[in-house]
């Protein structure tokens, strides 16, 4: 979620924080510019949306910091990255779909190779000749999001 009003308090030398699930801290390093302390109070449901899902993305983050640093140690950096892969496979599985929507990876209409995927308590499919496309996209999609997610971390 963006939300340019936020940016550019930001941008303005502001700092904003959330006290509570309702109210909102902040405070200007400067004068705030005329009017965007009014457009920040008449923003304040949707700056509270964003606030928070920036402290759910950090805190995400940092528990997936702590899932991978005691793997780590307990097995190596190789290990433990490739552990964090596979679990956020399981925690993200791909969106369910029904046959008649084609397969997942290429798009195309489905014959007698379909083959249904688990996706969350449902299935997917796709195409048996599609697997190694769609396991090498997942991987991917994996790889860049315990990335993300680690920051940092070696």
């Amino acid at each position: 979620m963006t939300l340019p009003l936020i940016d550019e308090a930001r941008a303005a030398g502001a700092s904003l924080w959330l006290i509570g699930e309702d109210q909102i801290g902040f405070r200007f390093a400067d004068k705030p510019p005329p009017g965007l302390l009014a457009r920040l109070r008449g923003e304040k449901n949707a700056i509270l949306a964003r606030l928070k899902a920036e402290r759910d993305a950090s805190d995400e983050a940092r528990r997936w910091r702590s899932f991978y640093k005691a793997r780590a140690a307990a097995h190596g950096a190789d290990a433990a990255r490739a552990h964090l892969i596979a679990q956020w496979r399981c925690e993200h599985p791909p969106e369910p779909t029904e046959p008649a929507d084609g397969c997942v990876q290429c798009g195309l209409p489905l014959g007698d190779d379909a083959v249904a995927m688990l996706a969350g308590a449902d299935h997917a499919w796709r195409h048996r000749a599609c697997w190694a496309a769609y396991d090498a996209r997942r991987q991917a999609e994996a790889e860049s999001a315990v990335r993300a997610l680690l920051g940092a971390a070696p």
